[in-house]
């Protein structure tokens, strides 16, 4: 089926969205398939490898320019890397099953110089904060199996999370899946304290039970901010049976104001496997760590922190600079 003939169907189904289908009854056998369906799934994800080139584009009423980003992104499994340009500064950050790592070179010419460097899987607060840092890009390549930030396969087994109901949505040739919820995010970490109710996703059984719509109705508990949030996803290639979403719109309205914002993502696949080695430093020219060296030993071991100002820092800039961007949402929409 064509792209142009996907749109129409997809026109169609979203006619029978939750306010269109109030009278529509929960189906709990469905929701068992949904469930199942995603955790199945998010097992064929661990061992996903492909590498995608995104570009994003950021507009708001705050503002009124057009912000517009150009990065790479690799997955391979549970590790993966992200690389680009910031402020003429050219970046590598990647995790690998041992170390997680951040270097900087000025051109592909010049040689690279360790950023940060810690290892993996010895200390747990460590380990979190690794992981916060790639969930960032990593949402960007498997978009379709993420719900804002969240994967998908976790958000759906968190006690947070309340399905409402759950039915099928008719289409042309096949029915896709809806589900309405209510879901809390309560991170101290990271300061975030959000609810989102009125929420509903759709996605496609026939295509791994991939995500092709989601909203709500999103609340700041930290300032008392309200929005409204939509993320409308068209899927274009495939590595192997999982779909890539290539083009992300998301979009958020206040509730409080006139502030809007939206954000378009396009994805292109450039490399359908990601080759191990780029996850390590010998790649890049400099040695391989030896973590049997103490503290003042030819490494020097920097705090995640610096990583988490280079991903997660620009957003929280951003939130306080407009005042308005208010949810973990837009952290990735700004990267």
């Amino acid at each position: 089926m064509s792209r142009a003939s996907r749109s129409v169907h997809l026109a169609v189904a979203l006619c029978y969205l939750p306010w269109a289908v109030s009278a529509q009854e929960h189906d709990p056998r469905l929701q068992d398939h949904f469930i199942q369906g995603v955790k199945q799934t998010s097992a064929k994800l661990q061992s996903v490898s492909f590498r995608v080139r995104y570009v994003s584009t950021l507009t708001d009423t705050a503002s009124g320019k057009a912000d517009i980003r150009e990065y790479e992104v690799g997955i391979r499994g549970k590790n993966g890397l992200q690389s680009g340009v910031k402020k003429g500064i050219g970046f590598v950050q990647a995790r690998n099953d041992e170390y997680a790592f951040l270097i900087h070179r000025s051109t592909h010419e010049a040689a690279a110089s360790l950023q940060f460097l810690e290892r993996v899987g010895v200390d747990p607060s460590i380990d979190t904060k690794i992981a916060a840092v790639q969930q960032e890009p990593r949402t960007i390549a498997l978009f379709a199996y993420h719900l804002w930030t969240e994967p998908l396969a976790r958000v759906i087994e968190s006690e947070r999370f309340e399905i409402k109901r759950v039915y099928a949505v008719p289409s042309v040739d096949h029915d896709f899946v809806c589900v309405e919820f209510n879901y809390g995010i309560d991170d101290a970490l990271q300061k975030i304290h959000d609810r989102f109710t009125d929420g509903y996703l759709i996605c496609d059984p026939t295509r791994q039970w991939s995500l092709i719509e989601y909203g709500c109705t999103h609340h700041n508990l930290n300032d008392d901010h309200i929005g409204t949030l939509k993320t409308v996803l068209e899927h274009g290639d495939a590595i192997g049976e999982i779909p890539v979403a290539t083009r992300i719109t998301q979009t958020m309205a206040s509730q409080v104001n006139d502030y809007t914002a939206e954000s378009v993502i396009r994805v292109e696949v450039i490399g359908r496997e990601l080759p191990e080695e780029e996850l390590y430093l010998s790649h890049y020219g400099l040695p391989e760590p030896n973590f049997g060296r103490s503290w003042f030993g030819t490494w020097g071991w920097y705090l995640i922190g610096g990583v988490g100002c280079i991903f997660v820092g620009v957003s929280i800039a951003r939130r306080r600079k407009t005042g308005r961007m208010h949810s973990r949402v837009e952290r990735t929409t700004i990267q």
